[in-house]
């Protein structure tokens, strides 16, 4: 009993948020709705996601039909940010129905689409919805390394809301590891942004969360006052719905505490808003409670006479989990007072609700397996065709810019055209130009003789010179080719065509090994992650050639291969095995491959 009393306060805690968030919620939704009718294009995509994203707190089955408008919507503008939007928002929604597993696919598909797509994948809501799957799932750690990574994320963007979200879900992810101080921490910085943007919703819940760690801690004192506080924040904001649920949950502190009278002010006026909004099942839980506090005083007649309006209004108002609740509590103090007819009569009663509502959820199971294999085949068909679609894109990217080639090719060909155009126009010209300089020299046939003889004289020195120059260069030519003959003859040329063609083919199969070598260390990062981060990181003074050799270790390779691999000796790659065992502070080779392939 001492261990479930704090479990019903968390619970009561988180039922009380739930409404909060959803009062809250309903402004925002009826004012996205007027933004979604007015926007257009992907601003419409945009606002149907935000109006998808509150829902789920309110509506999951409109939430869901948002999602997959907002997705078919991306999918026909090719909106790559939508699409990702969309596939954290099903992650979402399948949190919200206890389908950690499908919620978890869809974050990895948004990552996976991101990266083909080279999208953005909003950092903040990826990562906090990782962290609740993998609370959800009671992986606190992780999740607790998630919520750590969005919170510096949200520092960054300086968004007070989101980060007094993350100190909330880190709060309780310490709070469920019992880590109680850092979580009450993490709970006052939110309490502190929210009075700052005078939040007084969230403030009057985060007071209720606290005084919740308060009560874990034993410090009952002090978890009275800070829920008075959740308290007298909502009677402010005057939120009926809410501080009625407070006042249960004060009332509920007061009862295991054994100060009954305040309890039972609380349960009052808890009871008196909840008769005026008409909360049967809230009526009907304040009952059962004001049952177990006078059953916890020995007084069985009251105790029984509540219990009994508790189980009226749970049968009024259909609310199964009441009714079992209340069923079980009769049972026991029919039980206790002696009235073994009716202890038996209401256990029957309890054990049909409780075998009803088993089945009923072995039913929602079925049917949620059902859904889930539906959805994982759809997905799968959508999956396939958005590959199609990217292909699809890209063999469009191709095409344009085979297109762009024919087009620089047309204007090329266009451009010799009109060189070509351009020098017969210029050959031309200079036809007609030597055409007027003949007939000028046929009208010069008057020239004196002698002119034409000095003329003639000169152009006959010139040929003499002309042909003396070809004579010395011939000479010149086979000067040079007879003591290059020499040359060779007497070895001075050493360097031959074939050493030439056989140092080329050297350095290409250099080039090739090292680009090889290249592309396997980017296949070996995307197999062991962080492997040579860490190595470097603990054994900082290893070489690049010693790195190199450890990571052919971790695959497990001979000494033989990796000599092969890293062009090395044989010997050389053994007393680089000496020098690292003994630098990693081992014994001897076996050891060091079994510390390599741990690591």
């Amino acid at each position: 009993m001492l261990r479930t009393k704090p479990l019903r306060i968390v619970w009561l805690c988180l039922f009380c948020f739930v409404t909060m968030t959803r009062l809250i919620a309903q402004t925002e939704i009826d004012s996205l709705r007027n933004e979604v009718s007015l926007a257009r294009g992907t601003e419409k995509i945009d606002k149907l996601f935000a109006l998808s994203k509150i829902l789920i707190r309110v509506n999951l089955e409109e939430a869901w039909e948002l999602t997959n408008r907002g997705l078919q919507v991306s999918d026909s503008l090719g909106y790559d940010k939508g699409r990702i939007k969309g596939l954290l928002l099903k992650a979402s929604l399948f949190i919200q129905q206890r389908n950690f597993d499908l919620a978890y696919e869809q974050l990895m598909n948004a990552e996976t689409l991101s990266r083909e797509l080279d999208a953005y994948l909003d950092p903040v809501d990826f990562k906090v919805s990782l962290g609740n799957v993998y609370a959800s799932k009671g992986q606190y750690s992780k999740a607790l390394e998630a919520y750590l990574d969005a919170l510096k994320d949200v520092e960054a963007t300086g968004n007070n809301v989101f980060l007094a979200t993350c100190f909330q879900n880190i709060s309780l992810v310490y709070q469920k590891t019992g880590k109680l101080d850092e979580a009450t921490t993490y709970i006052h910085q939110a309490i502190e942004i929210y009075e700052k943007e005078g939040m007084q919703l969230q403030i009057g819940q985060a007071y209720m969360n606290l005084g919740t760690l308060e009560y874990f801690k034993q410090n009952l004192g002090t978890a009275i006052e800070t829920f008075k506080k959740g308290v007298e924040v909502f009677r402010e904001t005057d939120s009926s719905p809410v501080l009625a649920l407070a006042l249960a949950n004060l009332g509920f502190m007061y009862t295991n505490l054994g100060r009954h009278k305040e309890a039972f002010e609380c349960y009052d006026e808890s009871m008196a808003i909840r008769e005026e909004i008409n909360d049967l099942a809230g009526i009907g839980v304040l009952f059962l409670n004001r049952a177990k506090s006078f059953n916890a005083r020995d007084l069985k007649s009251r105790a029984i006479a509540e219990g009994r309006k508790a189980l009226e209004y749970a049968k009024t108002s259909g609310h199964f989990e009441l009714k079992k609740n209340t069923l079980e509590f009769l049972s026991e103090v029919y039980e206790a007072a002696g009235y073994h007819n009716k202890a038996l009569e209401s256990y029957k009663v309890y054990t049909q609700v409780k075998d009803s509502l088993a089945e009923q959820a072995n039913k929602l199971k079925v049917e949620e397996l059902s859904a889930s294999f539906e959805y994982e085949k759809k997905e799968r068909e959508l999956t396939a065709s958005r590959k199609s679609l990217v292909n699809a894109r890209k063999e469009q990217a191709l095409s344009d810019s085979r297109q762009l080639v024919l087009i620089v090719a047309v204007v090329l060909l266009l451009l010799v055209i009109a060189l070509l155009v351009y020098s017969y126009r210029n050959f031309m010209s200079k036809a007609s130009l030597e055409k007027k300089y003949l007939s000028e020299k046929s009208r010069n046939t008057e020239l004196s003789s002698d002119a034409l003889q000095k003329e003639l004289a000169i152009k006959e020195a010139n040929l003499k010179d002309y042909a003396e120059r070809i004579r010395q260069k011939n000479d010149l030519i086979s000067d040079i080719e007879s003591k290059l003959a020499e040359f060779e003859k007497e070895g001075s040329l050493s360097i031959k065509e074939g050493n030439i063609r056989d140092l080329a083919l050297s350095v290409e199969r250099k080039v090739v090994r090292n680009i090889t070598w290249e592309e396997f260390r980017l296949r070996f990062d995307e197999v062991h992650k962080d492997f040579l981060a860490n190595l470097v990181a603990q054994h900082a003074d290893l070489t690049n050639n010693e790195l190199d050799v450890c990571v052919l270790l971790k695959i497990n390779l001979a000494n033989k291969e990796i000599a092969q691999t890293l062009s090395m000796t044989y010997d050389s790659v053994k007393k680089s095995l000496q020098r690292l065992y003994k630098k990693l502070e081992l014994n001897s080779n076996e050891e060091l491959r079994a510390y390599i392939i741990r690591f």
